[in-house]
């Protein structure tokens, strides 16, 4: 065991980190020598990669070999839920930490003000989400659904879109401004 997993394990025995639960500890001064309790935080892998990687200037090469590593990664299910009740609880127990990722996330937005089908980046325009909201909200699919004939999964893969993309877009968590 790493030393100020140890360490952390020895301080906040109701809250400990143990390997392989998608959880790091954050050196908060940014010193990896100094393991004082108070200097420990505990937060999510890819918060804590995401915070050391804020202000990093990436070359187009390095992004795409970091883009390939990524492709192929596959998540089973039950990795997925441990994933996200960890971010829930942790959430629980640092709410201010939220707030600053929730403040963080709306000046990126101020910074990168494309959105919907105008970013670089999209698969979908404006044509196909109005498609997709008319979808979920039509009689036949309520039916559906309600009689378990379809599910939201199935959905997706009939708009060849991911299954939590269409979660994102039926509850206005994403383009919120087309409809």
């Amino acid at each position: 065991m790493i030393i100020y997993h140890k360490i952390w394990n020895d301080n906040n025995p109701d809250d400990p980190i143990q390997k392989g639960d998608g959880n790091d500890i954050h050196h908060k001064d940014f010193n990896h020598d100094n393991n004082d309790p108070n200097n420990l935080e505990k937060m999510t892998h890819s918060e804590h990669v995401g915070l050391h990687n804020k202000n990093r200037i990436v070359s187009e090469q390095t992004r795409l070999k970091m883009s390939k590593n990524k492709k192929g990664r596959i998540l089973s299910e039950e990795w997925k839920e441990k994933l996200s009740k960890n971010k829930i609880e942790y959430y629980k127990k640092n709410p201010k930490r939220k707030e600053q990722l929730s403040k963080m996330m709306k000046e990126r937005m101020k910074l990168n003000p494309i959105s919907g089908e105008n970013h670089p980046k999209s698969k979908l325009n404006n044509n196909v989400i109005s498609e997709i909201r008319n979808f979920l909200k039509s009689d036949e699919f309520i039916k559906e659904y309600e009689n378990k004939l379809i599910t939201f999964k199935e959905v997706a893969n009939k708009f060849n879109i991911n299954y939590r993309t269409l979660l994102d877009i039926k509850n206005n968590k994403t383009w919120r401004k087309y409809d």
